[in-house]
């Protein structure tokens, strides 16, 4: 079926040609040639929305505060290691130094008790007592002589 006739229009508008061809039995999805129903504009100027642009600048700062805190992070990591290697090494060298300091001691131990059995047997001489009497002139003279130790 084909548009035999076009809607009245004013006689200043254009008219629009009919399709020349639409599918019989689908007349009713036939293009309207009629005025066009939409107006098109250009779009209003828009205003700056602050609030998005406050919501990024906000949502930047905490991606580089976060990629700062991991560079930190990092570097500290790097730095830290170097510090645990340099205790170790002084831990190890304080360690052989006691291990050589223990064994020097032990041996002192050793000759310790030998000179404390030596002491021991000198003890029983090292109490003096004295006594003040007349001496060979007359005058008074002290004594010494060794205590009586009791068993």
């Amino acid at each position: 079926m084909y548009y035999s006739q076009t809607p009245p229009y004013d006689d200043d508008e254009p008219e629009y040609p009919a399709p020349e061809y639409t599918v019989p039995g689908r007349e009713h999805t036939a293009p309207y040639a009629g005025r066009p129903s939409v107006t098109i504009r250009p779009p209003a100027p828009r205003k700056t929305p602050w609030l998005a642009i406050g919501a990024y600048l906000i949502g930047l700062l905490g991606v580089v505060l976060g990629v700062t805190c991991f560079a930190l992070l990092l570097s500290l990591k790097g730095s830290t290691g170097t510090q645990l290697h340099a205790m170790r090494q002084a831990l190890d060298s304080a360690r052989s130094a006691s291990a050589s300091l223990n064994a020097s001691v032990n041996s002192l131990n050793g000759k310790l008790a030998g000179i404390q059995n030596a002491v021991a047997v000198q003890a029983q001489f090292s109490s003096v007592c004295t006594q003040d009497l007349t001496g060979q002139n007359g005058q008074p003279a002290a004594f010494l002589f060794p205590c009586e130790q009791k068993p």
